[in-house]
């Protein structure tokens, strides 16, 4: 079982319409790893399932019992006999074996889901949306330092220097989806929660660029969305 639980979280990626993308999010009370929450009985896998990782999480949960839930739009889910091989088990086992394209259906019901979305809603400029992309693109959310959640998120600025030259700050790589979303919801912080606002306002007059104060902001909100899952504490005005 340790096995098979450290093989399902290695690090394929996180998009749910990527090709590529998944995210597996093992429903209950233990804490994230890398692109994975491994906890108890039930897991939910968010993504691509026509293929091996996707077809193997589904037979082999239904094959130990487990409440199963494979969330991807029609076209990117098993294939019928695999779906009908992996029923065939859950008969015998006693698994529960879901198959949706509604993520509210397949996760947002869940415990573990429905904690982390209030925890990052109660965020002025955060809203269901933003904090979805969030929980499904960046599981990691809660369990890092602040400069290592900002690399993750391509948020970490670098200095392009060579020898004595050097040129300017500049952000790279990183999750495209996270940072997007971030994007997004500092436009709305940045007028709303009064912590973004004075500190985006605070750039502005000491003469940052609009982006670069936006990037700050971005940032700063990211922090913030990491100590509040990592202290299991919601936003609380000053």
């Amino acid at each position: 079982m340790t096995d098979l639980l450290r093989w399902f979280s290695e690090p394929y990626g996180s998009s749910f319409m990527r090709n590529a993308g998944l995210v597996a999010v093992l429903i209950g009370i233990l804490a994230p790893t890398v692109g994975v929450w491994v906890v108890l009985r039930r897991i939910a896998y968010l993504g691509d399932a026509r293929y091996n990782v996707g077809n193997s999480v589904l037979v082999s949960s239904a094959l130990m019992g487990m409440d199963v839930r494979i969330v991807a739009p029609e076209q990117y889910q098993p294939a019928t006999e695999v779906i009908d091989q992996a029923c065939g088990l859950a008969e015998a086992s006693g698994a529960r074996v879901t198959i949706t394209d509604d993520i509210d259906t397949g996760v947002r019901s869940s415990p573990a889901w429905l904690a982390r979305e209030e925890l990052l809603v109660s965020v002025p400029g955060i809203g269901p949306v933003i904090a979805r992309t969030l929980i499904s693109e960046i599981p990691e959310l809660g369990s890092l330092d602040r400069r290592s959640v900002a690399s993750l998120a391509g948020l970490a600025p670098f200095t392009r220097q060579s020898g004595q030259w050097k040129g300017k700050s500049m952000i790279a790589a990183g999750r495209a989806p996270v940072r997007a979303a971030l994007f997004i919801a500092v436009m709305v912080a940045s007028r709303f929660n009064p912590t973004i606002k004075a500190f985006h306002q605070r750039l502005r007059d000491a003469g940052k660029p609009k982006m670069v104060a936006l990037i700050a902001c971005a940032r700063k909100l990211l922090t913030i969305l990491n100590a509040i899952l990592r202290d299991q504490k919601p936003w609380q005005n000053a």
